[in-house]
Order: C-alpha cells, then structure tokens, then sequence
C-alpha cells in the first residue's frame, strides 16, 4: 500500500496534473520520494469526496472544498487533510529530511495567485478550453463566472493582451531579481531546493498545460525563470500516477 493518495484533477487524456496547486504537493513528494498513488477527482465530485474522508471544509478560501486533498499514513495514524501549505506542513513535520525550508523568507514573498492574477484572463478560459474534461468544464464555467461576474469568454475579452503581458512581465521580473540574489543558483535559496521553488514551478507547468505560447513568452522575460523550471526538471517527471 502506498504511503500517500494524493487526490488531483484529471484533465483530458493524455490525462496529468496541471493545476498549480496539487503541483505544490506532488513535487513535494517527488522530492521527498514519499510513496503514493493519484486519486483522480473531477470538479463536481470534490465536495462529496472530502466529506467521505471526513476532510472540513476552509471556510478561509472561495471554493471550500479544492485540490489537492491527501491521506497520508503518519506515525500517529492515517491522516485525511486538504491545502497544499497545510500539506506541506504535516509532510515536512514527518518526513523532515531532505528539508523544504517553510521558514524561508521567500515564502512569505512567493504567492501562488501572484503568477497566475496577471494572467488570469488568459489562463482561466483555456483551462476550460484545453485542459479539463467535460464534467468539470460546466463546473468549472459556472462557478468562475459567478466569481468574476461575466462569463469566461467576457473574461478572456476583459483586458488588452499587452496589458496583461505587461503586467505578468513586471511580475515575472521581480521573481527573476529574487532569484538572482543568489547567484549561485538556480533555486531561490541559491543551490538550495525549497518549497518556495516548487510553488513557482507549479505556476510554470500551469502555464505550459495552458498553452505552449503562454510558456514560452513568461520563460523569455529572463534566463533565470527557465534555469529554475530545468532545475526542478527531475521533479516534474511523474505527472500522472
């Protein structure tokens, strides 16, 4: 038996994970080579899912029930628990060695919604339109277009495309000067790997599910962002199990 099931959303054959979020979690535990299996859960299912597992909710967070969840076998029993930092937390408590650093300073300046926010009206529709399965598609549009008040092709239309790039740009060049204060590199803590890496990352492999074009346009904004992605190259293999 595994040690972990990590649960994810599917997307469209070939199916693999996507979503910055779980990506946070499953290169945590490639990292860590930490046992587990990929529980695949489409958008409408989550809800029923946790409550099975007996997951809470986060009332702190728009959609209370998201990916990733995991169970995860600890020396102080089975342990059901959904959000990637309060993952992070128990695998790093348990499974301390080799360290991801959540005390890093950088953690408090890498964000998630920071790297996707600028660019938001162009991952949100293709992520209906190229990644997920039909099932979450409906979901998915529904509930982002009462989030955002207009429809994902509204959305999509909202802002200029140089506007949105040159947003991201600024943003991705604050990250790229992040990274280069140290030089010894490629990881933010220099030759270091920690969970502030694995946060950008995710990001990054988000894009690319999203389109190729919105890949390589943020890794052309400095050599630093895809010395990074490279770096964590051997973490970001297993994508699918």
């Amino acid at each position: 038996m595994p040690t972990a099931i990590l649960y994810d959303i599917p997307s469209r054959s070939p199916c693999a994970c996507w979503s910055p979020n779980p990506w946070k979690t499953r290169l945590l535990l490639n990292f860590k080579n930490i046992d587990y299996k990929t529980e695949w859960v489409e958008y409408p299912d989550i809800a029923a899912k946790y409550k099975e597992l007996g997951i809470p909710p986060n009332p702190k967070e728009p959609y209370p029930y998201a990916i990733p969840g995991i169970s995860i076998e600890t020396p102080d029993g089975l342990l059901h628990l959904q959000g990637s930092r309060e993952i992070a937390t128990v695998i790093e408590k348990y499974w301390p060695t080799p360290s991801v650093h959540l005390d890093s300073p950088y953690m408090e300046k890498i964000d998630t919604f920071k790297f996707v926010g600028p660019l938001a009206t162009l991952l949100m529709p293709r992520n209906a339109q190229n990644i997920l399965n039909p099932v979450s598609v409906e979901y998915f549009s529904r509930t982002r277009s009462a989030r955002f008040g207009m429809t994902l092709d509204e959305f999509e239309k909202s802002k200029p495309v140089d506007e949105v790039w040159a947003n991201a740009t600024k943003v991705l060049s604050e990250l790229a000067d992040m990274l280069k204060e140290n030089p010894s590199g490629p990881f933010l803590m220099g030759k270091e790997v920690s969970y502030a890496d694995f946060v950008v990352v995710g990001v990054f492999q988000f894009y690319k599910r999203a389109g190729q074009d919105i890949f390589d346009r943020a890794m052309a904004v400095d050599t630093a962002l895809p010395a990074l992605y490279d770096a964590c190259e051997p973490w970001l293999k297993r994508d699918n199990h």
